[in-house]
């Protein structure tokens, strides 16, 4: 799964996956940003399969 996302520190974008989770500019750790974006996608999965 990937994310395009602009970084918080340095705002450089991004594509975050499960192997690339830091930074391409300034490499700060976005980890955090990538365990919560695939948990609300997950989320709206679910939602979608139980509807």
């Amino acid at each position: 799964m990937e994310f395009k996302y602009k970084c918080p520190v340095c705002r450089a974008n991004n594509i975050l996956t499960a192997n690339n989770l830091h930074c391409r500019r300034c490499k700060s750790d976005l980890t955090s940003i990538y365990i919560i974006r695939k948990k609300r996608v997950f989320e709206v999965l679910k939602k979608i399969v139980i509807s």
